[in-house]
């Protein structure tokens, strides 16, 4: 973790749009616990900020415009019905579950903030979600594809140590200096 600039741009980005910045974590090339690490801290951070914010911005926009008696029927639609069988079926548990990858963090931060009031509740349910989700993706990354890399890369250094400078696969500086200490070793 050399630069801060594109360590902050992810925690930012794991806010509001975890999915695009865990796939950020990824094509940076972070260590296991780098990458959990951003993923959960951008995510709560993400919490933590639409939680508040949403009660500031609920506050001020009735302020400016106050709620009106409602004189036609509440239009039922799928989203709203997603939302009523997620809540009924498992509560707070299965809005923190859903928030990292379906519902996005601004809308299950602001949605369980509207149905259930205790925020250290809010916060210890996503905190949870968060931490699963990481542990899945970054391990999942880490374990497989990042393993999988590192083994290409090292047969395409054999490769290019038996085929030699004649390679295309050796043609990088780096690639050449570590062909000619092999020779010098043989």
């Amino acid at each position: 973790m050399t630069d801060i600039l594109p360590v902050l741009a992810i925690i930012g980005l794991a806010g509001s749009k975890y999915a695009i910045a865990v796939a950020l974590i990824f094509a940076g090339n972070f260590t296991f616990l780098e990458s959990i690490s951003m993923a959960i801290f951008g995510g709560m951070l993400g919490v933590i900020i639409f939680a508040y914010g949403g009660d500031l911005l609920k506050k001020t926009w009735r302020r400016f415009f106050p709620p009106k008696k409602r004189t036609e029927k509440l239009r039922i639609n799928r989203f709203l019905r997603a939302v009523v069988w997620v809540r009924q079926r498992y509560g707070l548990a299965g809005i923190a579950f859903l928030t990292p990858l379906i519902l996005t963090v601004p809308v299950g931060a602001m949605l369980a903030n509207s149905l259930y009031k205790n925020k250290l509740q809010i916060f210890g349910y996503m905190f949870a979600a968060f931490t699963f989700w990481s542990v899945l993706l970054c391990g999942t990354y880490h374990a497989l594809w990042h393993r999988t890399v590192l083994a290409l890369d090292a047969l395409m250094l054999a490769l290019s140590i038996e085929i030699g400078q004649k390679s295309s696969l050796c043609q990088t500086p780096q690639k050449q200096e570590n062909y000619r200490e092999i020779q010098k070793i043989k």
